[in-house]
């Protein structure tokens, strides 16, 4: 106990991320359980027809749930024990085995993960049946409800704590082997200067992954067929199968580009911000902080990637249904059945991924915190005034959102050119909606946002205080 308790002072900000992505994941997949859970046991009680749709429809918002709940939760522990290197080293040094580390790490996110349930287990009960309430009504778009039921709260409660503890484990025993193959030593170097350079079998998943988005996003248009102009007039020429299909399609190529990324990070994030912020901008300032977020940007990473998926997600879902709908307009104006989902049900559907998304980016922003820290005290030592150091600290943030804006914008086009075929196949016409108006309020908000949060931790940062971190930072 006394070296979890050890482990939790060394590292607050680290380890209360991990922990308030827990608590925030778990809430939101038990609740929505509770609420999967109770839509079916009150069809099970006699539902057919369109009431067994209504009941099926909070499966789509669980699934972009779950997905979002296990890359986030996998990404966020991986980066927290990744900044752990130099004190798991450390201890290696001090005759620990792969073994005590293992178990101690897992004991230490256990704990996090029994408070993260324990909030769950008090707090959803008591709010699933008003959120019940709310929230049906904005998924679906009726006036018939299944009635809430409330008996299989708790059973949907272990679900989630068994599928939320499956996925914690997983992260944690899979990120610990890693670190586990190399020497402390080697550990020490790395925890300063994280590897860039990718694996054979890295760069295989990797390959393997485009691969599989490549043939997903081609099938629309290999397997769809052209549809007459009395269907398409009739108002039957995207069945719900093929609608199906199309948004499928899209979706999970965007998430297998995704996870992708996700895998090639250490080689890409990197090369993706040096050659963007290349850009010739008449500032000394600007320039050094092109350089040191290019170079800092995969210590990033655990902020950047919950932020690609967030927005890709968001925006794929969005740009496919608005360029549906205005092909379908334009092939067949006027005509009734191809009426596009308001933007108050897209949000509903992904609101509860949305929510996971936003903790692992401020969990992110949370274990990259000491690094930046130890950067500007580096930078201070260097000759950098203070005034530049703060400047720098906004353009940090400012640089690791827009980047994190610009590799969405890239997955969410290329995952596009799915539906755009598959409308040409079926219909004979596409129009897309790339949306730029939305992509530029959002690269807008991010920027503000992103630099508002690393220039905060700037403008709080006493400078004169640099040689201590830095000693600090190396055990002096």
């Amino acid at each position: 106990m006394k070296g979890i308790l050890k482990d939790l002072k060394a590292a607050p900000l680290v380890w209360g991320a991990v922990g308030l992505v827990l608590i925030v994941g778990q809430y939101t997949l038990s609740l929505f359980m509770a609420l999967q859970e109770s839509l079916k046991r009150a069809c099970d009680a006699g539902c057919t027809g369109t009431r067994h749709a209504i009941a099926d429809m909070i499966d789509l918002p669980m699934f972009f749930l779950i997905v979002m709940f296990v890359f986030v939760v996998l990404w966020v522990v991986s980066s927290a024990l990744k900044q752990r290197r130099r004190q798991l080293a450390l201890l290696v040094l001090q005759g620990a085995t792969p073994v005590q580390l293992l178990i101690r790490t897992i004991v230490v996110v256990a704990v996090l993960f029994v408070m993260a349930n324990v909030v769950a287990f008090v707090l959803v009960p008591p709010v699933a049946r008003c959120f019940y309430w709310f929230y049906l009504p904005i998924l679906q778009d009726t006036g018939s409800f299944l009635p809430y039921d409330g008996t299989g709260v708790y059973s949907a409660l272990v679900k989630g704590a068994e599928f939320g503890g499956v996925t914690v484990l997983v992260g944690t025993v899979f990120t610990m082997r890693s670190m586990a193959r190399i020497s402390p030593i080697e550990a020490l170097r790395q925890s300063q200067n994280p590897p860039r350079h990718l694996g054979a079998r890295r760069w295989t998943f990797v390959v393997l992954l485009l691969a599989a988005a490549a043939m997903l996003l081609s099938l629309s248009s290999m397997t769809l067929k052209r549809a007459s102009r009395a269907a398409i007039m009739a108002g039957k020429a995207v069945s719900d199968s093929t609608g199906t299909m199309l948004l499928l399609t899209v979706i999970g190529g965007m998430f297998l580009m995704v996870f992708a990324l996700a895998l090639a990070a250490p080689a890409v994030l990197g090369r993706f911000t040096s050659w963007w912020t290349s850009i010739p901008v008449p500032s000394a300032t600007w320039r050094l902080a092109g350089q040191q977020s290019s170079g800092r940007i995969d210590r990033q990473s655990g902020t950047v990637m919950p932020l690609v998926i967030g927005l890709a997600m968001t925006m794929t879902v969005s740009s496919a249904i608005s360029t549906s709908a205005s092909t379908m307009d334009h092939v067949a104006p006027g005509v009734k059945g191809y009426e596009a989902a308001g933007l108050d049900r897209i949000l509903a559907i992904l609101a509860p991924a949305l929510v996971v998304a936003l903790a692992g980016v401020v969990a992110g922003l949370c274990i990259s915190a000491g690094e930046r820290r130890i950067d500007a005290a580096l930078t201070y030592v260097a000759g950098a005034e203070v005034g530049q150091l703060r400047v720098l600290s906004f353009l940090d943030g400012a640089i690791m959102a827009a980047s994190a804006v610009f590799l969405a914008f890239i997955i969410t086009n290329v995952a596009l050119l799915s539906i755009d075929s598959g409308l040409l196949k079926l219909v004979g016409a596409c129009v897309p909606n790339l949306q730029l108006a939305g992509w530029l309020g959002i690269l807008v908000i991010a920027v503000v946002v992103g630099a508002v949060a690393t220039g905060v931790q700037g403008m709080a940062t006493r400078y004169q205080d640099s040689v201590r971190i830095i000693a600090s930072a190396i055990g002096e």
